[in-house]
This record gives C-alpha cells, sequence and structure tokens, in this order.
C-alpha cells in the first residue's frame, strides 16, 4: 500500500512538473492568478464536503501555485456534467471572484499636461476652463490674424498652460497620485507605504538618471521629454511647462501640415484643370515683374481665383511670417506681393524639415520629378518645372505653419528657461575668457532664421550690416560642413566664426540656459541647425527595407488579421469595452473615403458624451490630431504631407511603356496593400479616440490617450530613427509595445490575469495530454492554447498572438542562449543574411544551412539561395501549401486570420524528445573526456 501511495506521489510530482509554467510570460500569468487558485481551491474543498482546516490548506496550496483549481472545477465537484457549461460558468465566477480583477494601480485618468496627470478634479478644472475661455481667446486670435483652427489651437494651448500653473498650485486639489485600488477605493495602508517609499527613492533614483550609461539611454530612448524632466537648476513647473510646450509644439504642426493639405485640395478643385493654375501662377508673377493689373493678364473667368490665391499667400504667408521677422530681405521682396514658388519634389521625404524655402519642382519627358536650386540649374538639365500653385503653395503653406511653430516653441522656451547676455556684461568677458560657462549652465546661439538675424530692419548702418551678412554666410558654411551643434563649452561652438560677427552686430542674441536644455535646444531644434542630406546608399538601403516590410505584412491576409487582433487588446487596455465603436469608427471611415472620391455622401450627426459632433467634424479632428494616418503604415511606410499634396491635387504625369507598367505594379504591390493597413489602423484608432470623446474627454486629451495605447510611429528620437530602425526593421513595434505591456500589466493586472483564466477554461474542455515532450519554445517562448482535440492521440494547440505576447521575449528565466536568439531574429535580413553566410550556420534555427561538405561554388550558391527564401514570407506559405500531412483548414487559419495551429503528435515528440537528450548527454560526455585528457 505504501509503495502504490509513494508511486502516485511520484506520478503526480512528474505530472506537475511537466504542468508548471515555463517562460516569463506563463509565470506571470500563473502568478497573477494565485489569488484565484486559493479562492476557487477553498471553494472546491467545502463543496467536497472537506474540513475547514483542509479548505484552507487547499487556499494555501494555491497561493503557494502548488495547486491550480479553477472554477470549472468547482462547478464539476457541485456535479455540473455539460463541459461547456461548467467552462463558460467557470471562466464567469474566475472573473467575479478573483480579487485581481478588481484591483488597479494607476496615476489618475485625467488630461496630461507636461509630466503631469491631473485627477477628476483637475480635468473638471481644465474642461471648465476651456469651455469659458476657449470661445473668447479665438476670438481674439482670429481678429489678429490667425485662421480660425490655428487661432483655436492656440487659445487651448494658452488654456492648458493656465491648467497646468492651477494644478501645481495646488498640487494635492488637482494632480493625481498613484494608488493601488480595489473595487475603485484606494487602499491608504499600502497606498501610503507606496508613496513614502516613491519619495524615499526619488533622491537616489535622480541620481541615476544624471549619470552616464542611465543618462545615455534615457536621452537616445526617450529624448527631449527625459532631457527636460531630469535638467538641473529648473523648478517643478518649468519643467513642466517645457515639456508642455514641446509637446504643443508638435500638435500645431501636424495640425499646420493637415490644414495646409486641405487648403491645397479645396485649391485644385476649385480649378480642377492644372494647366490653368499653372496660367494663374505665371500670371500672379509676371503681375508684380511688369508692375500691371493681375486681370489684364488672365481670362474673365480665372481673374477671381487669382485674386484669391493672392489674397491667400498675403494673409496666411507672407503677413504671419513678416510679423514675426521671419522673412528675409530677400524672401519678403519677392513674396510679399504675391510670388509663387516653384517646388519639385526630393524623393518624396523631408522637404519641410529642409533649409529651402524656393526649390524648383521639375519634371521631366518621362514624368520623372526631380529638385533644382534655381531655375536655370533646371532649365540647363533640359527640365520642366512645375509651376502648379495647389502645389507649390501647398507645401509652403505647411513649411510656413511649422516654421512659425517652431518660432513659437523657441520664445517660450527661451521666455521660460534662457536668459539673454549683454556682449559688455562681466559674465559674458569671463566666459570669453575662460572659454567656460558657469557650471550646470549651457550657451544656446540661435542661427539659421531670420527672426533672429533681423538684418534688414538693423539700426547699424548698410556697411555693418553687409559685414554682418558675409560673417553669416561663413558661419552657415561652417554650420554645414562641421556639425555646428553647441554645447557647455563655447568652444564647441566653433567659436572663431561667431567672433567675426559678435564684433560687427549685437543683433545676434546669445542665451544662457540650464545645460540640458541648451545642448537641446542647439542639437534639436528643427530650423536652426542644418540637415546633412542622407547618404545615398542609405538611402537605397531605406527604399530596399521599406519594400521588403511590404512584402512580408502588408500582402498577407494574416498580417491585417492579427494586427486587427492586437488593436483590439490594445483598445481594451485603452479602456475600449464598447464594441459599438468599431461599427461607428468603420462608418466614419467610410464616410472619408467616399468624400476623398469626390462622392456626394450625407454628413451624418453623431452624439458623443453629451455632444453632437458632425462626421466631417469628426475626421477632421481624427487627422489634425494625428490619430488618423499615424499607425505603423501611416508613418512608417505610409506616405507623407508632400506626396499626399502631390498626387491629391492632380500632379499625375502621362506615362507610358515601362513607366506606366511600373506605376501599376507600385499600385497593386504598395499602395492598395498599405491602404488596406492603414483602415485596419485607423478603425482602432478612430474606434478608441470617439470612445474617449464619449467619455467626456476633450479633444487633445482624447488624442493623447489614443496615441499612447495605439502608438504614434513618428515619435521616435533621432538616434532611434537613424540607428536603431536600420538595424531592427520592426523597432518601433517592439519600443512601443513592449514597455506599454509592462506599465500596464502593474496598473491593470486583472486585463492580464483574464489570459490566464481564458486559457485554462478553455483547455478544460479537454483531456490533459502528457506535455512533457511539448517542444520548448511552446513551452517558453509563445502562448499556446489547447482547444477541443480533433481526435483523442491528437491534441490541437492554437498561437493566437495577440500584442501581449511580446512578453515572451523577456524570457528572463529560460535559456539565455534562447532569448539571445529570439531578438536575434529581429535584425535587418541583409545583416542576418551576411553573418550567416559568412558561417554557413542559422542561429535561429540552430543547424548549418547546408552541408558544409558541398564544393564551395555551390555551397555559396546555396547558401544565397536558402537565405534569401527564408526572409521572405510568400517561402514560408508556399512550404506550408505544399505539405500533404498539414489539413486544408489549418493552412487557411494561418493565411487568411494569422492563427497558428499546431497538432501534437505525443509519440512523435517523444521521439525527438529522447534524441535531443541522448545528444546532450553525448555531448558532456565528450566534454567531460576531453577536460580529463588535459
Amino acid at each position: 500500500m505504501g509503495e502504490l501511495c509513494q508511486k502516485e506521489e511520484i506520478t503526480a510530482q512528474r505530472q506537475r512538473e511537466a504542468t508548471e509554467p515555463r517562460g516569463t510570460l506563463l509565470k506571470t500569468l500563473d502568478y497573477l492568478n494565485r489569488p484565484l487558485y486559493a479562492s476557487a481551491g477553498f471553494a472546491n474543498a467545502i463543496v467536497q464536503g472537506k474540513t475547514m482546516e483542509k479548505a484552507f490548506e487547499s487556499a494555501l496550496l494555491g497561493l503557494r501555485g502548488k495547486e491550480r483549481v479553477f472554477y470549472s472545477e468547482v462547478l464539476k465537484s457541485a456535479g455540473i456534467k455539460n463541459k461547456y457549461i461548467r467552462a463558460i460558468g467557470g471562466f464567469t465566477l474566475d472573473v467575479a471572484l478573483d480579487p485581481v480583477t478588481y484591483m488597479t494601480f494607476f496615476t489618475g485618468a485625467g488630461a496630461k499636461l507636461g509630466m503631469t496627470t491631473l485627477n477628476k478634479s483637475g480635468k473638471t478644472l481644465l474642461n471648465r476652463t476651456l469651455r469659458r475661455q476657449l470661445p473668447r481667446l479665438t476670438k481674439l486670435n482670429i481678429a489678429g490674424g490667425m485662421s480660425k483652427e490655428i487661432a483655436e489651437k492656440v487659445a487651448r494651448e494658452t488654456v492648458e498652460e493656465a491648467a497646468l500653473r492651477m494644478a501645481l498650485k495646488s498640487p494635492e486639489k488637482y494632480v493625481a497620485k498613484s494608488a493601488v485600488r480595489i473595487f475603485g477605493k484606494e487602499i491608504p495602508i499600502v497606498s501610503d507605504v507606496w508613496r513614502e517609499v516613491g519619495k524615499k527613492g526619488a533622491p537616489v533614483i535622480e541620481k541615476l538618471h544624471q549619470k552616464g550609461p542611465v543618462r545615455w539611454v534615457g536621452e537616445a530612448l526617450i529624448g527631449d521629454d527625459y532631457i527636460k524632466k531630469h535638467a538641473k537648476n529648473l523648478t517643478s513647473l518649468q519643467k513642466n511647462l517645457a515639456i508642455l510646450y514641446h509637446q504643443q509644439f508638435k500638435s500645431r504642426t501636424l495640425l499646420g501640415g493637415e490644414l495646409a493639405f486641405q487648403k491645397a485640395l479645396e485649391m485644385a478643385r476649385k480649378v480642377p484643370n492644372t494647366k490653368n493654375r499653372e496660367l494663374i501662377a505665371n500670371s500672379i508673377e509676371q503681375a508684380i515683374k511688369k508692375k500691371v493689373p493681375l486681370r489684364t493678364l488672365l481670362p474673365k473667368h480665372l481673374a477671381k481665383q487669382a485674386d484669391d490665391v493672392e489674397r491667400f499667400i498675403i494673409k496666411e504667408i507672407t503677413q504671419p511670417e513678416a510679423q514675426r521677422g521671419l522673412l528675409s530681405k530677400d524672401l519678403l521682396t519677392t513674396f510679399r506681393k504675391g510670388h509663387i514658388p516653384h517646388y519639385y519634389k526630393q524623393r518624396m521625404a523631408g522637404f519641410l524639415s529642409k533649409d529651402l524655402p524656393h526649390p524648383i519642382m521639375a519634371k521631366n519627358k518621362a514624368g520623372k520629378m526631380r529638385i533644382f536650386e534655381t531655375m536655370k540649374d533646371a532649365v540647363d538639365a533640359g527640365w520642366q518645372p512645375i509651376e502648379d500653385y495647389a502645389i507649390s503653395i501647398g507645401i509652403r503653406n505647411a513649411y510656413s505653419k511649422r516654421l512659425i511653430a517652431v518660432d513659437d516653441y523657441v520664445q517660450r522656451m527661451l521666455s521660460l528657461t534662457g536668459k539673454p547676455i549683454n556682449k559688455k556684461s562681466v559674465i559674458w568677458k569671463q566666459m570669453m575668457k575662460t572659454n567656460r560657462v558657469p557650471k550646470g549652465m549651457g550657451i544656446y546661439v540661435p542661427r539659421g532664421g531670420a527672426r533672429f538675424y533681423p538684418l534688414y530692419n538693423s539700426t547699424k548702418s548698410k556697411k555693418i550690416q553687409i559685414n554682418v551678412a558675409k560673417s553669416m554666410r561663413k558661419l552657415e558654411e561652417k554650420e554645414g560642413k562641421k556639425f555646428f551643434m553647441g554645447g557647455a563649452l563655447l568652444e564647441d561652438l566653433r567659436l572663431t566664426p561667431l567672433k567675426k560677427a559678435f564684433k560687427v552686430s549685437d543683433d545676434i542674441p546669445v542665451y544662457l540656459l540650464p545645460k540640458e536644455i541648451a545642448d537641446t535646444m542647439n542639437a534639436i531644434s528643427p530650423y536652426m541647425t542644418r540637415e546633412k542630406n542622407m547618404n545615398e546608399l542609405l538611402k537605397f538601403s531605406d527604399d530596399v527595407m521599406r519594400i521588403w516590410k511590404t512584402s512580408v505584412t502588408s500582402w498577407w491576409p494574416g498580417f491585417h488579421s492579427r494586427n486587427a487582433m492586437s488593436n483590439i487588446w490594445l483598445s481594451w487596455l485603452g479602456g475600449l469595452n464598447n464594441p459599438k465603436q468599431y461599427m461607428l469608427s468603420a462608418k466614419l471611415q467610410w464616410y472619408d473615403y467616399m468624400t476623398s472620391k469626390g462622392k456626394d455622401v450625407a454628413d451624418f450627426t453623431v452624439s458623443l458624451g453629451g455632444k453632437k459632433y458632425r462626421a466631417s467634424k469628426l475626421v477632421k479632428m481624427g487627422k489634425e490630431t494625428g490619430v488618423l494616418n499615424k499607425g505603423w503604415y501611416g508613418a512608417e511606410i505610409g506616405d507623407d504631407l508632400e506626396k499626399r499634396i502631390m498626387m491629391r491635387t492632380g500632379v499625375r504625369p502621362k506615362l507610358t511603356g515601362k513607366e506606366r507598367g511600373r506605376q501599376l505594379a507600385r499600385s497593386i504591390f504598395l499602395e492598395k496593400p498599405r491602404a488596406a493597413g492603414t483602415a485596419v489602423e485607423n478603425n482602432a484608432r478612430f474606434a478608441l479616440f470617439i470612445d474617449q470623446l464619449d467619455k467626456g474627454f476633450d479633444v487633445t486629451s482624447a488624442a493623447q490617450h489614443t496615441k499612447k495605447f495605439l502608438f504614434d510611429y513618428g515619435e521616435l528620437t533621432k538616434f532611434e530613427k537613424n540607428t536603431m530602425k536600420r538595424i531592427f526593421p520592426f523597432y518601433t513595434w517592439i519600443r512601443k509595445n513592449i514597455p506599454l505591456e509592462i506599465e500596464q500589466l502593474f496598473k491593470q493586472p486583472g486585463k492580464f490575469a483574464i489570459v490566464g483564466k481564458t486559457k485554462a477554461e478553455i483547455e478544460s474542455l479537454s483531456e490533459r495530454p502528457n506535455e512533457k515532450y511539448l517542444p520548448e519554445w511552446m513551452k517558453e517562448q509563445e502562448l499556446f492554447v489547447r482547444l477541443p482535440y480533433e481526435s483523442p492521440d491528437k491534441p490541437f494547440y492554437m498561437n493566437f498572438d495577440f500584442a501581449f505576447q511580446d512578453l515572451a521575449r523577456l524570457n528572463f528565466v529560460g535559456k539565455p542562449l534562447d532569448t539571445l536568439q529570439e531578438w536575434y531574429s529581429f535584425l535587418r535580413p541583409d545583416v542576418k543574411a551576411l553573418t550567416e553566410i559568412v558561417t554557413n550556420y542559422n542561429i535561429f534555427l540552430g543547424r548549418n544551412i547546408v552541408d558544409p561538405d558541398l564544393p564551395q561554388g555551390v555551397k555559396f550558391r546555396e547558401m544565397v539561395k536558402e537565405e534569401l527564401l527564408s526572409n521572405m514570407r510568400i517561402t514560408g506559405y508556399w512550404k506550408k501549401f505544399n505539405k500533404d500531412d498539414i489539413p486544408v483548414i489549418h493552412k487557411m487559419l494561418d493565411f487568411l486570420l494569422g492563427l497558428k495551429p499546431y497538432p501534437y503528435n505525443q509519440s512523435q515528440q517523444k521521439y525527438y524528445y529522447y534524441q535531443r537528450k541522448r545528444r546532450e548527454e553525448d555531448a558532456l560526455r565528450r566534454y567531460q573526456e576531453r577536460k580529463k585528457k588535459k
């Protein structure tokens, strides 16, 4: 009898070991559900008629993870025979009776201003102030010459700043505090302990942030917000305002670009004929040159449109720039009366950050486009300038809106943290003598913008102005060649060329700021530093990677399906519980699509949060706030603003022969799949956005919340854009998703615990096989769910590949080599291929690529072929569809829905298991024998 009990105990122990969760993700889910194990274990013991002592023992075993009991098992003990009722009822009880379901840890659900999150009272303060002050401030801004949209945006910025100042004056009343809550109520003891720990740990953490490695990581991977948050010599209010100003600058730039795009479309619709638009553009310039009325150079039916264009240039571009001193003397002379800039396209990217306000956009006979600095250069090369005002003014208008937004941002930052230095002051003379600045401070010298070098209205004599202009040209040459960035030491500012300018003019300002802010302003101010032209090889490499990423993503229905499922999960984390919002989002998307095609569609009304919105207004808000078209497809492989303006306003050169074929291929293989991917992403993003509006959040807060959970893929630091994205093609997703999942795992553990409950109750529908022989990667690196089996001897597993499964990549409890192999797979394919061809070893699969004994020429050819095919998704699908032992339904699940089915053949896997064990034992034995010989 004793032996029998011992055997049963050994068998039970082996079964526990076989079913023990492995890998970071599965272990995390297991720990989250331990309170449930205790609750269900206690209930199960009571139902089985055990004593109260035994019930408490079962609860303790559940907390320790020794017994994993769910409520489906409790219902089974209660006599419910139908397994489906047990699974559904058990899941309901699992969620309802688990205390983790009701536990949250968060900093508030209000609007975030700077790095401060407002609580419910703070949110009320912000919304109340917006209601009272926004209309009045908007009217004042419109009276000052702003467009309605920009006027409202600037007014909102003013209210946000005022609300932030008020909140930080009374943080105990308006600012959210970190707290642990259950059933929506704060747990005083736990929360107080957490706050006390946070207070004591803050100084230590702050010192770490100032250290070299930690600071480098923060600046490289978090960027401006990190730098400003940890800057010395700034008060908490100043840090918050600095971050708020930067957030507002990005928001206003996005709005300005969208407004410019809409204006370009409006201009193109009013005058649909491209030749007429070119005629108007040239007539405006000729009228200025010849000093004749514009109407005398145009047919009567175009005169009114020409007047409208001229007025728009003066009101929306020339006057705002001139008022701020952003038009230099030359530009003011040629542009103030309505000069139409000629534009060309430079590889469809990056123009708005370049320092060329008047380039020449030109095309050749084949319809290709190219950039020239002057009209003469274009004519000499045999290219025809494009003078379509809808395009040229659209791009110039976007450039202008960005320039003004940057100028406002710089002025606010200088007012907040900067101290102007008089060149006759003691501190200036001391710095010139020692070549150093005060400790913790840095020098900022604005450059590249006419506002800071107002030579055309200087009080200096004309001779001095000419000398200053020459000095500035030399300085700009230095900047273009030697990465003029600035820093703590004046030596870093390349003092020699600056001295020449300082000697002849006091118009050039110098500011003393906290070092971190000075470094940031010198390095990233968008129109103060001259960007370098990208290396042609890098351009080619980026183009190849963009095409490859499209080929492995947007061509395949399964990718879009998985993308949609992950977006649903992320939206749920963001608080979207109402599925009707997805339907409303789709309806609004369809409205936007039809109107973009020029169709007459009813502008229906939507009620959200007690307010009524027109569909057109909601779509416009989505675009202006960056909610729409800023997902992975929209930002990473989508079209930029300039291309959108060009393609939507009629620049479609006549194509013949090969060019027409290329355009058709591009449409089929790139543009159509990309549009499908963008539509999938926009559906979830728009749904979460309108859900936030429906819950009473203002537009800005709703957009910020949406872009937190459904990421803004353009929101990366320069280091990430220029380095990390080129090394890891899908870097942005991993970079944004894993930190979010970890954050929400702590803030909303109940939602993650539901994953484990769902898995367990689904698996309760079938008998558990001996999972000892499951492949290691299934046990540690993925979340496979066992579905009701196809046959008793062949259990069926499914991998749904939700966004939270990226946590499995942080496999700290597995084998380090397996984790390295997992992350190695994210390298760009050409880098992986090069290293693997050199070594003839596939690191991810852990085996030779080809037989090492093949002749060298044959071996190299076969390795290249294998590497090329292995990095193409079509190869994987081709192999799978040609395997007769895989059922058709499994193939279609993978291809159409992105679901990975895995039938488990226990006898086959058992053979593989013991083969692997034998190889490991043989390898260990040989190693020990060699060690003895030494």
